[in-house]
C-alpha cells in the first residue's frame, strides 16, 4: 500500500495533517508551528496512506547557494520501510541541479540516515529552557531598545541575512505575523545593533532568531522578552556561543538537549555566525 502512494507537495491547508503526523511521531507541534513550516517559503513533501499523512520532509531554499532541511517525520507505524530516506532524497532532488549547500539540525534517530547521505557534522545546537521567571529581568533597562514594528522588518531581515548567510524574507514575514514579542536595539545613530523575535508555542515562549553585535545586547533582549512572559522560556543556541550560554545558565536557564548541526556540500556554514545567538526553528537552519 505504501509503495503505491505518491509523494506530494503539502499546502498551508495541510497544517492539521502535519500536526497530527507530529503527534504520531511523538513530537509536540502546535497549530502555529505547523502553519509556519508550511508558509515560510519552503517546499514540504508528504506521503499519505488512505488519506492519512504518514511521512513528511521539507526543504527551504533561501537563495541559489544555501538551503535547510527539516520536518523529517515518519509515523511510527510505518517506520523502517525506507520512507524517511525517500522523503529526504525527494527534498535533495529539489536542489540537486544547483551547487547548493544543505544544512539540518539532526535528531538522534535521523543522524545515521543523514550521515549515510553525505552530511557532515559542523556544530551543535544547545536547547536551553527556564521554567521560572528571574526577578532581575523585570529591572533590566537597555539603551536604544524598542518594540519591533513592521517598519523595522526590512532592516531586521537584512541583519539576519548577514548573520545567517542567506535571505529569509518569507520566514520573517510569517514569524512577524505570529510574533508574541519582539525588540530591536539601535545605537545613537539609529543603526541596528540587535534584534529578537519570540513566538508562543502552547504554554512556552520560543525566542529566535536572536541576532546581536554583542553578548550583552543578546542577553538584554532575552531578559526583556522573558520578563513579559508568564511561563517557560526556551531558545536554541549555537554551540559557538559559549559565553552567552554561560550567561543564560547564570539566569536560571538549563540545558535540555544537544543536537548536531550537519551540512552537505561544504565544511562551514555561511554567514557571520558569531552574531547569531539563537535560531528560529531547527527546520530553518
Amino acid at each position: 500500500m505504501v509503495g503505491h502512494s505518491q509523494v506530494e507537495r503539502l499546502k498551508p491547508e495541510d497544517a492539521l495533517a502535519l500536526q497530527a503526523l507530529a503527534e504520531a511521531v511523538g513530537w509536540r507541534f502546535h497549530p502555529e508551528q505547523a502553519h509556519l513550516l508550511l508558509s515560510a517559503g519552503g517546499t514540504v513533501f508528504g506521503q499519505r496512506v488512505q488519506g492519512r499523512l504518514i511521512a513528511s520532509a521539507g526543504i527551504y531554499t533561501y537563495d541559489t547557494s544555501f538551503s535547510s532541511l527539516g520536518v523529517v517525520m515518519v509515523d511510527r507505524a510505518f517506520q523502517r520501510r525506507g520512507l524517511g530516506r525517500r522523503m529526504v532524497e525527494r527534498c535533495l532532488t529539489e536542489v540537486a541541479k544547483t551547487d547548493t549547500k544543505v544544512t539540518l539540525v539532526a535528531t538522534s534517530e535521523g543522524f545515521p540516515l543523514y550521515a549515510s547521505l553525505g552530511f557532515q557534522t559542523v556544530g551543535q545546537v544547545y536547547r536551553y529552557q527556564r521554567d521560572r521567571a528571574d526577578s532581575d529581568d523585570a529591572l533590566q533597562h537597555y539603551a536604544g531598545m524598542s518594540k519591533m514594528t513592521r517598519a523595522d522588518l526590512a532592516e531586521v531581515i537584512r541583519m539576519d541575512d548577514v548573520a545567517f548567510g542567506a535571505p529569509r524574507s518569507a520566514l520573517f514575514h510569517t514569524l512577524f505575523s505570529q510574533m508574541q514579542d519582539g525588540y530591536v536595539v539601535r545605537d545613537a545613530t539609529g543603526a541596528l545593533q540587535g534584534m529578537g523575535i519570540a513566538v508562543c508555542r502552547g504554554a512556552c515562549l520560543l525566542i529566535g532568531p536572536l541576532v546581536a553585535k554583542t553578548n550583552t545586547t543578546a542577553l538584554a533582549l532575552v531578559q526583556r522578552m522573558a520578563a513579559a512572559f508568564d511561563g517557560p522560556v526556551r531558545l536554541d543556541v549555537p554551540s559557538h556561543q559559549i559565553a552567552f550560554a554561560n550567561q543564560l545558565a547564570s539566569h536560571g536557564f538549563q540545558e535540555q538537549r544537544v543536537s548536531p548541526v550537519m551540512l552537505l556540500g561544504g565544511s562551514k556554514l555561511p554567514g557571520q555566525r558569531d552574531v547569531m545567538f539563537a535560531i528560529a526553528d531547527p527546520a530553518f537552519g
